[in-house]
């Protein structure tokens, strides 16, 4: 649970940090939405710390995109206040 949190923390701060080298807010969204599944796949099949893993890999991973999809939403949408804030929106 505490590395889905992470994830979810990372996929924002992704999304963030891509918002701010000037991707557009459906790019930053979508890259930074992918971290969630990349290292639940890892956690599977590379590094498998729990022997069901991979029996729910196939409903975990589209779930994680989610998740991942939307902390960066609230990535890109926390940047986009941050901006407003100094008045540069």
């Amino acid at each position: 649970m505490m590395v889905l949190i992470v994830c979810i923390l990372g996929s924002l701060l992704a999304a963030i940090y891509l918002r701010k080298r000037g991707n557009g807010a459906v790019v930053s969204m979508a890259l930074g939405g992918i971290f969630v599944p990349i290292v639940i796949a890892f956690m599977t099949w590379i590094y498998p710390a729990d022997p069901e893993s991979k029996m729910w890999a196939m409903i975990t991973i589209p779930v994680s995109y989610f998740w991942g999809i939307a902390g960066a939403v609230c990535g890109c949408g926390l940047e986009y206040l941050l901006q407003k804030a100094k008045g540069n929106a």
